[in-house]
């Protein structure tokens, strides 16, 4: 799997994103993650032109840590993610594509 080009993740001690939004006068609260993590992991992005960040939870950056160190689909299954994030990951537009490898065993 490939990821978006433009994504950077940041994983912070501190509620960074929290601190950030209640400095933001027009911007909605609902949207965000709870902040119990001893670590808070923001996916910096870009939506459309625009840079972005979200808090996102701790399986899903496992996943993106696991596909920006270029696991294929078969690591994936095998290593401590949890691939039921993987439809999240695929609608918010932040996974590229795919990348076809040959392997040893075919």
């Amino acid at each position: 799997l490939l990821l978006q080009p433009d994504i950077e993740l940041l994983n912070c001690h501190f509620p960074v994103q929290q601190v950030w939004l209640k400095h933001q006068a027009t911007t909605e609260q609902s949207h965000t993650a709870s902040c119990d993590s001893a670590v808070n992991y923001l996916l910096i992005f870009r939506d459309r032109f625009k840079v972005s960040f979200r808090q996102i939870s701790t399986p899903q950056a496992q996943l993106i840590i696991a596909i920006k160190q270029r696991l294929s689909l078969g690591q994936l299954t095998k290593a401590d993610v949890d691939l039921s994030e993987l439809p999240e990951l695929i609608q918010q537009g932040w996974i590229a594509g795919y990348k076809l490898a040959v392997t040893a065993d075919g």
